[in-house]
């Protein structure tokens, strides 16, 4: 039974360092990659354009994590359950709105209002979600 414990401790320890290993590998975003080469062409290959480059891939990435977020929303299924959650948050913001105006003391009515107005803009910010839950 020892010979059992001291294997999976062992294989454990290994998996650990395998994510640990492959967590330092993960890269993400436009970065340039490419090993430093010395060319003797003067024309430019798809591997010597930098990132303007890669701008392709990068927009591969994008649209794949897309994809992943999409899928996990399941926006079809749940819309109902989504603009209901975004009525919601608009009677909260305007309740909140209200209730920082009555109970801000007039020496402090400038922050009061800076308050509201990126509470305003939270509105607009619903409005464009709501909006992206429409067309999807």
């Amino acid at each position: 039974m020892e010979f059992f414990e001291m294997f999976g401790i062992f294989f454990l320890g290994l998996l650990i360092l395998y994510f640990i290993w492959k967590g330092f590998r993960f890269q993400e975003g436009m970065q340039d990659n490419s090993s430093t080469k010395t060319t003797t062409t003067t024309t430019a290959t798809a591997t010597d354009v930098g990132i303007a480059g890669k701008a392709t891939d990068y927009t591969l990435k994008i649209k794949n994590a897309t994809t992943k977020i999409m899928d996990t929303l399941l926006i079809s299924k749940y819309r109902t359950d989504y603009e209901n959650i975004l009525m919601e948050m608009d009677d909260y913001i305007n309740a909140l709105s209200l209730q920082t105006l009555l109970t801000t003391p007039l020496a402090d009515l400038p922050k009061g209002l800076e308050k509201i107005h990126g509470l305003r803009q939270g509105r607009k910010d619903l409005n464009e979600i709501m909006t992206f839950i429409d067309k999807t």
